[in-house]
């Protein structure tokens, strides 16, 4: 019971932040992030590697610090609030399926394509369906993109992100980023996103 109480308490976002942080943390110990990437990074379905989890486990894997700290904060600063306005429970589900829309879209679109299947992870994916939530969300709340010292709508700033994943996924397949699976996280969460504020189910902003 004590358990469960101060569960409920501990929001989504927070969990994810630790979770991340700490499993690179055990990734530099001795062995261990061969260990982690073997079994846990997204390899291509039609290699041994494979295994059906890893469309989820790849988003608790960062390659370096840098790509570390770009999805964290991320996170930290678009998923609080939309974990507020969404609910703990919904906020989990829409994190789990725009991670999972983020590596099925990168696979398959670059397999359809004709683009190179290669191992992913990160919580890129993840984290760009946070940041379509917080633009249907919140329409007219400014963003600030440094370099760039113009604020910008929420709903421009994810518009543009989509369409940069969009650009770069079809004339760089071979960049080493998995620009797909960031258009992939979005358009994964967009009919959640859709249905619950239709229906009513999203904390209401003045």
């Amino acid at each position: 019971m004590i358990l469960r109480r101060y569960a409920k308490r501990i929001p989504v976002t927070a969990l994810l932040l630790v979770t991340n942080v700490a499993l690179f943390g055990l990734g530099l110990l001795p062995g261990l992030r061969r260990l982690l990437l073997e079994h846990f990074m997204l390899f291509p379905p039609q290699t041994r590697a494979f295994e059906s989890w890893q469309y989820f486990t790849h988003a608790f894997l960062h390659a370096d610090e840098t790509h570390l700290f770009l999805n964290m904060l991320g996170l930290l600063i678009f998923g609080r609030v939309v974990e507020w306005a969404l609910g703990s429970g919904r906020f989990a589900v829409l994190y789990v399926v725009a991670v999972f829309g983020a590596a099925f879209t990168q696979t398959y679109l670059n397999q359809l394509l004709g683009f190179p299947v290669r191992p992913m992870l990160g919580a890129s994916g993840g984290v760009y369906g946070v940041v379509l939530c917080y633009a249907m969300l919140f329409p007219k709340r400014k963003i600030v993109i440094l370099p760039l010292p113009i604020p910008m709508s929420a709903p421009l700033v994810a518009a543009g992100m989509a369409a940069i994943a969009l650009f770069l996924g079809l004339t760089q397949p071979n960049g080493g980023v998995a620009h797909f699976a960031h258009l992939g996280g979005m358009l994964f969460a967009l009919p959640l996103v859709l249905f619950w504020r239709d229906a009513g189910r999203v904390r209401r902003v003045r």
